[in-house]
This record gives C-alpha cells, structure tokens and sequence, in this order.
C-alpha cells in the first residue's frame, strides 16, 4: 500500500461570530488516510494539536473531526488590518509508527458586525487664514472594525489614506482662500460609510484665526562679550533684545540658547575648535538675559560661540537667531602639577630592587601649568623642587630641564632592613601671588632572593607509641624566611634517611604537609620489627633559584605490651611430651628449665613464671615436691622423684596490663635417665591451640604446646 507524505497540509474557511462547536472540517478525511492504511490501521489512529497554539479550535482524537471551542472575533484574532486572517494548526498522528504531522490552516471569514466609528463625537480645530488651499489639511480617525478594502469605503468632500490599523485618516482640506473677517468658524458634518452599509457621522468645527505675519528682530546682527573665568555661577553676560510688529501672542517674544561651538585649550596649548563641550550658559526665555550656569575655566574653553533664537508665541512662528561670542580671561588660578612617570603599574608608586647599583633609574618627574601667558609655568625660568626622604642619602634628583627631571639612587638597598621610602616634592609657579604644589611619591624596594629559609632547630626529637592511628600528628616544623613574596613561601619535604637493618618499607611511612610542615603517620608502626626512624626535612622557598634549609626529626618508636609469649621445647622432649628424669634426681637438682621470650621491651618483656597446675597423681602434695626460679625458669625438685607427673607453668610478662602463656611439662620418672633439659618458649618455632581443661574442678583456659 502507497506511503502518505510525512507532511500534510489541509486548509478551512470558518465565519467569525459562530456558535461554539461550529463543524470545520475532518482532518482524516481530508487527508485522505483510509487511502493509505488499512481500516484496521485507521480505527487505531489518533489525533492530537502538537503544541496548544490556539484555544479557538477543538479536535477528536479518535475521528479527526475540527471544531470550534469558542465564538471567534475575527478583529481579535487579528487586530492588525489584514486581508486575510488565518490561524495555523500542527497536528500529530498517532501511534509512533505511524506518525504523521498535518498542517492545518483555519481562514476566519469577516461578518459586517461593526458601525464606523470616530474617536469623538465632535472634532474642532484651527487654521490660519493664510493657508493656502491644498496646501494644508485637518486629520482625524475614521475607525471601521470590519475588515474592508478602500473601495468600500465613500466619504463626502474628504479624503482617506489607509492605515495598518483598522481605520482610516480622513483629510479635510481647504478648498478655497480663508478670510477670517468674513467667516471666523465653519460646521461640518462627516460620514464614513462601509462596504455593508453601515454609517458614521462626526461634527467638525473649525476656527479660523489670525495671520502671524510678521517675524521678530534683533536690535544687533552680532553680539561679543569678554568675561574673566571663575565668574559665580548666575554671573549676568549679556542681555539681547528682539523686537516683533504684530499684536498680542503673536508679538510676545520667546528666547532660546544653543552652542555654535567652542575653542579648547589642552595641556599642549593649542587651540581645538570642538562642538561637543557642555556649555556653562543659560538664558532667561523671556528677557533675553544671558547668565552663567556652571564653571568657567579658561585652561578648559578660551570661546563660547552661542547661537541666541527669537520666535514669537504666535502660531506658524518663525524662529530667527544672532551669535553672540564669549571670549574667557586668564587668572592665575591654577596651581603646578606634578606628575610621576615610573615603571610599577600602581599610581604613585615607583619600585627598585634591592642590591642595585648607585645611579639606578627610579622615576621621571614633570611639571605642568595650565595657566597662560605670564602666569604659565613654562614662561619661568625659576622652579624650585625640595625633595624629602627618610634619609636623602638614598636618592638624588637629576635635572633635564625646568620642567623635568629623573630620580635616581644614591644608595644601594636592603630589603630587609628598609622596604620602603616616602618623598615629597615641591613647586611652585612666578605668579603675582604664586602658587605651589606638592605630590609624594612612594618608592617600594622588591626583594631579591638573598635569604635562605631557616629551621628554629636543625634536630628534633619526638616519640610515637606503635600500633598508632594512621594520620596521627606527631610534629610540626616552622621555619622562616626573610624575604617576600614568593621569595618568602615555604614548602616543605621528608626523607626517612635512617632506620635499622631489620627496617620495613619506608614508602609512605611518614607524610608531611608540603604547606604547613606538619608531619603525621602514615601507617600502623610496629616497634618489634623498628623502633626508630632518622626523618630529614627540607625547607624550600619559591625564589628562583630555590634556597633551602634542611631539619633532622628522630623518631622513637614507644612500646606497647602487645606481644604473647610462645615456648617451645628446644631439647629433651620425647614423643607424647614427656621428659625423663633420672631417679637419682636430688633435693635442689634442677630438673629442666622452662624460657619464655617476650618481643615487647621494658617491663612489658620482663618475663616471671609460676607453677599453677594439679598433678596427675592421687599425691595432692606433690605439687610441692617441684619449685620454679621466678626470674630464670629453672624448675629444681625439691624431694626426691619417683613418680611420673604433669607441672603447668604460668609465664607472665610485667606491662599494664599483663598477657602471660600457660606451658605442660609431663616428667616421666626412669632410672635409665640422667639429663635434664630445657623448654624454651620462643615464637617461631611454636603453634598454639586454645583448650579448655579442668584442674582440680577449676576450669582454666589454657595454651597447650603443640609438637
């Protein structure tokens, strides 16, 4: 079956005026969809504005069938006057596979509702009566809200022009000469008329008025003044005076003020013809009187060209005009000005590095007057200049002329020692009554990088437990630099230089923050495998080239009691843990000795031992048959040995809080057996199991020796 077009325009004419729910037009039937699917396919389409362009228009999704949704009014729809008035409507068909857009174009028909109209009742005007005919016209509005072409519109003895709007401006022009001493008011009546036939009347008076003919004029055709500059605002220039031959308004005169252009004076004493400056003047519109209205400076403007205008208060007034030309007089009135021309980028400022050679360009000086003649500064041979500082030892000023000069140095600077000076400079002008100037010139020494940074200490000393937090803090290096800037900005850097033999990895074992110098721990530290650390700490500027210091931080590993005892029976343990001893073992005769090795130090690895256990033997008492060295291990008998037994020895180390080993010793009584042993507990040649036995009716939790 044949594909529709992906765009398909449909267009509709619709009277303005009808009812709500007015049939436009069915949007599937006119597309002509059934030719293109399947009426399995229509039944399932649907239709839908893409966007709500218009609330004058409704649409049923499911038949496509257009209406309207209100009554229209087609001079709302469109109040701007056009022939044709349209509204324009994008529809979608739906669903998504077959997606169609149709555009839709609703024309909005004119309906002869509305009555020509005026904007009033009745409309008056005036004319000279010495208008001459054709040569001039009344306008008014004549409005028609239905939308009609020039040609269905009559007027009697008038004329029309079109407007965008819906209206039209009717000209009533003379006809004939006026006279107002024959006739001083006419009465019409105009009638506007539309296509439809519908009227309307407005009443139109006009008055004829007197002929303003004649102009006014001025009692001189050139005006000139000479006034001093600083004259008080309000200060009276001149007064003009104009003339005019007729009567009443038409001889009441009006006065007006413009500028004809001035002549500046800038600071390089030539004269520039500009249009653009404001003028200081103001003028009185009645009397004429010209008077000062802002500050008159001769060094500004040195001529004021005023073009003055007189019109009398008639109508059709003829406005005519004579210059008048101010020319400014001097005053010393200005003092020198001294001006800084140097190498820094902030005003009033000047900079010179510290450790330059004596003669060192640091400002150019110059002077100004704005003055003129006798009184300018240029026109003198005496300038006298003084030039204070801290120390005029430092400076010395160089004259190029009478107007300029160079400072230069006298010294060679120290930044640290002075950062800054502050110098003042003097002139004065040859003036009757002269006048003086000062201006201060702040001149700042940059550094060099000529210090290095420097650590309070160059060792320090600090302790850290192990088994620490990672990021603990631990210390905190400072150290200073007596330059600036970024000569002066520190950064800092660690090393780990020493550790012992049995070290473990120094990467990321210390941090430090390269700003502010302080330094934590990046790791849980373990004072059995490393108990100190050698950190070396650099200090760096941001100069070019870097100057550095360099601290030593050693760190001490504390202990903490955080190691078990292990034993471990290094000889004389047969299979089945048994030791033999002889039977001839005597009283005091050490039968084995039992070591228990504690990583820790201090008194956390301080190791004492106890016998805790029952014996395997109905002989309760022979438990004291067997004591044990608190400090050494040694285990001695203290009767004579016949039976074979089971001792359990507590070993137990000294910290806070103390972590001990249970060891199970079971002596095995042979005459065959002459040596003694040892049981030495040590950590990596033992495994412990936790088991749980019961002595004697206790029930203890015990470390048992595995083999």
């Amino acid at each position: 079956m044949q594909q529709p077009p992906k765009v398909i325009d449909l267009h509709y004419k619709t009277d303005e005026e009808q009812p709500a729910n007015t049939y436009v037009g069915s949007l599937k039937r006119d597309a002509n969809l059934d030719r293109f699917y399947s009426s399995n396919i229509t039944s399932l389409l649907q239709y839908k504005f893409l966007k709500r362009q218009s609330n004058l228009f409704t649409l049923n999704a499911h038949t496509g069938v257009l209406k309207t949704a209100v009554k229209i009014d087609r001079e709302t729809v469109c109040p701007v006057r056009m022939d044709v008035c349209s509204v324009k409507l994008d529809v979608a068909v739906q669903p998504i596979e077959y997606i169609k857009i149709i555009r839709v174009v609703v024309v909005i028909v004119d309906v002869n509702d509305h009555t020509p109209s005026f904007a009033s009742p009745v409309l008056e005007f005036e004319i000279n009566e010495s208008t001459a005919p054709d040569s001039a016209s009344l306008t008014n509005t004549a409005i028609s809200k239905n939308s009609l072409s020039p040609s269905q519109l009559n007027y009697f003895d008038v004329d029309s022009e079109i407007d965008t709007s819906p209206a039209f401006n009717v000209k009533i022009k003379v006809t004939k000469k006026l006279d107002r001493e024959v006739k001083s008011v006419y009465h019409l009546v105009v009638s506007a008329i539309d296509g439809g036939g519908k009227r309307g009347s407005v009443k139109v008076v006009v008055n004829v008025i007197d002929a303003n003919d004649n102009i006014p004029t001025f009692e001189r055709t050139h005006y000139e003044v000479s006034i001093k500059e600083n004259v008080p605002i309000g200060y009276l220039v001149e007064t003009v005076k104009a003339t005019d031959k007729d009567d009443g308004l038409n001889a009441e005169i009006i006065y007006s003020l413009e500028s004809g252009g001035v002549v500046t004076r800038s600071k390089s004493k030539k004269n520039i013809a500009s249009s653009s400056v404001a003028l200081p003047f103001q003028i009185d519109n009645k009397t004429g009187a010209v008077f000062t209205s802002g500050v008159i400076d001769f060094e500004e403007v040195i001529m004021y060209r005023l073009i003055i205008s007189a019109r009398d208060m008639g109508p059709d007034a003829v406005q005519v005009s004579v210059p008048l030309t101010v020319y400014i007089e001097d005053e010393n009135d200005n003092s020198p000005e001294i001006s800084f021309h140097t190498l820094s980028s902030r005003p009033g400022e000047a900079e010179v590095s510290e450790n330059m050679k004596i003669g060192t360009f640091v400002a150019y000086v110059s002077v100004f007057d704005a003055d003129h003649g006798l009184l300018s500064l240029y026109f003198y041979i005496h300038v006298f200049f003084y030039l204070y500082a801290s120390s005029d030892a430092f400076f010395i000023l160089k004259k190029m002329n009478n107007r300029e000069f160079q400072i230069l140095t006298a010294a060679v600077f120290d930044y640290e020692k002075i950062r800054e000076f502050h110098l003042s400079f003097i002139c004065s002008d040859n003036g009757d009554v002269p006048r003086t100037s000062s201006q201060a010139l702040k001149v700042n020494v940059t550094d060099l990088n000529d210090n290095s940074p420097q650590f309070s200490s160059q060792k320090y000393r600090v302790s850290v437990k192990e088994n620490n937090e990672v990021g603990k803090q631990i210390i905190q290096l400072a150290a200073s630099d007596r330059d600036s800037n970024l000569n002066a900005v520190i950064t800092y850097s660690l090393t780990i230089k020493e550790a012992p033999a049995n070290s473990i990895s120094e990467d990321a074992v210390f941090l430090i923050n390269n700003e502010t110098g302080l330094i934590t721990v990046a790791a849980s530290l373990d004072r059995e495998k490393q108990d100190k650390y050698l950190l070396e700490v650099t200090a760096q500027d941001g100069g070019q080239p870097a100057k550095y210091d360099v601290a030593y931080v050693h760190v001490t590993v504390q202990d903490v009691n955080d190691e078990n005892m292990k034993a471990h029976n290094r000889t004389y343990l047969h299979k089945n843990n048994l030791f033999y001893v002889s039977t001839s073992v005597q009283r005091n005769d050490v039968i084995v000795r039992v070591v228990a090795s504690d990583l820790d130090s201090g008194e956390n690895g301080r190791v004492t031992y106890e016998i805790i256990s029952c014996i395997e033997t109905d002989d309760a008492s022979l438990k004291n048959h067997n004591q044990i060295t608190t400090e050494v291990g040694s285990i001695f008998s203290s009767s004579n040995q016949n039976f074979t037994y089971e001792l359990t020895i507590l070993a137990s180390d000294h910290g806070n809080t103390s972590l001990s080993a249970l060891i199970i010793l079971r002596i095995f009584v042979n005459e065959s057996y002459t040596r003694t042993g040892h049981l030495i507990v040590k950590k990596e040649d033992v495994h412990l199991k936790v088991v749980i036995a019961f002595f004697c009716g206790l029930a203890l939790v015990i470390f048992v020796l595995l083999f």
